[in-house]
This record gives structure tokens, C-alpha cells and sequence, in this order.
């Protein structure tokens, strides 16, 4: 079920169209009249079983669904309908992918500097960030929590580690 608040502490909830799948560990980004949606899992399981490719977005209380996305879980990214990022995630390993989407699609770009999966992550195709979660230099399965971030500037990528304390399964939304 989808629930658009009214805003503001204590606001009201009201309850939208449902989502087209049942899905977890997606990335999303936007508000409830340019929100985008895409990846992520329809399943618990370890493997590559029930990951999704598909971008939705939601616009006035209608999901619609889009192009594909890339392959992939446990990513982050934020952004809306028409400039976004997607960073990361988990296939056969982390990742370090990227790729911002224009409106129409996702093109991906420079590889992040670290494979990170279940990370925070906020930004649009010229300003990003990515914190937090699983990591590693090599993709590998780490379950150790991550004190790792990178950041896009729309052309590169910093990386910095020991600012943050180590936390894994994070989440963050910014607008």
C-alpha cells in the first residue's frame, strides 16, 4: 500500500494506489508529485532470486512503470522524476555501479571508488552521496558495518573513511 502524508509533524496519512510489486531494498527519491522508485528485492533470500530491474515512478496518487533499471539490490541514490542517482548495492557482491537517470532512463557512470551495499545515499546526476552500509575495495561479502563515503560531483567521485561511525542497513531522504 502506498500512504501520501499531509506533511509536517503529527500530519495526517492518507492511503494511494497500491505499488505495482511487493518490493524491498529499493532505491527512491522525490516527494508524492515527482517520486521515483527502482530495484530492489520482491524476497528475503540471499541470492540474485526476486531481484527487480524496473524503475516506477508516482506522480498525484498513479504509479507507472518505467525502463529497466540496472540489476541490483540494496542500492541507494535519491533525487526525482527527471535527475536522479543510484549507487551501489548487492549483485553476486557489492557493487560499486552508478547511474543517474535523465527522465527516460539510467546511464550508468564512473564507478564508485568502493563496493557498498545497504548504504545511505541522497543526490541528483551532478551532486551525490553515498555513506554507510556493507562494504569493501574488492565487491566481496563483508557483514562488518562500513565508515566509508563517497561523493559525485557530476564528473568524479571522492572517497573519504573514519568521518562516520560504522553503521550497516542505513537509510536517508533529503528534499
Amino acid at each position: 500500500q502506498t500512504y501520501i502524508s499531509a506533511g509536517g509533524a503529527g500530519g495526517s496519512w492518507t492511503a494511494s494506489t497500491n505499488h505495482p510489486a511487493s518490493s524491498m531494498a529499493s532505491m527512491g527519491g522525490g516527494g508524492q508529485t515527482n517520486f521515483i522508485m527502482a530495484g530492489g528485492k520482491t524476497t528475503w533470500e540471499s541470492s540474485e532470486e526476486g531481484e527487480l530491474d524496473t524503475t516506477y515512478k508516482f506522480t498525484s496518487g498513479t504509479w507507472a512503470t518505467l525502463s529497466g533499471a540496472y540489476r541490483g539490490q540494496w542500492s541507494t541514490g535519491g533525487g526525482n522524476q527527471t535527475d536522479a542517482i543510484r549507487m551501489g548495492g548487492r549483485n553476486s557482491g557489492y557493487t560499486n555501479n552508478a547511474a543517474t537517470w535523465g527522465g527516460s532512463s539510467w546511464t550508468n557512470i564512473t564507478s564508485m571508488n568502493f563496493h557498498q551495499g545497504g548504504s545511505a545515499g541522497d543526490g541528483t546526476s551532478t551532486n551525490g552521496v553515498c555513506f554507510g552500509g556493507f562494504g569493501s575495495s574488492s565487491g566481496s561479502n563483508p557483514q562488518q558495518p562500513s565508515d566509508r563515503s563517497d561523493y559525485w560531483n557530476g564528473s568524479s567521485w571522492t572517497s573519504a573513511s573514519g568521518k562516520l561511525t560504522a553503521r550497516r542497513a542505513n537509510a536517508t531522504y533529503g528534499r
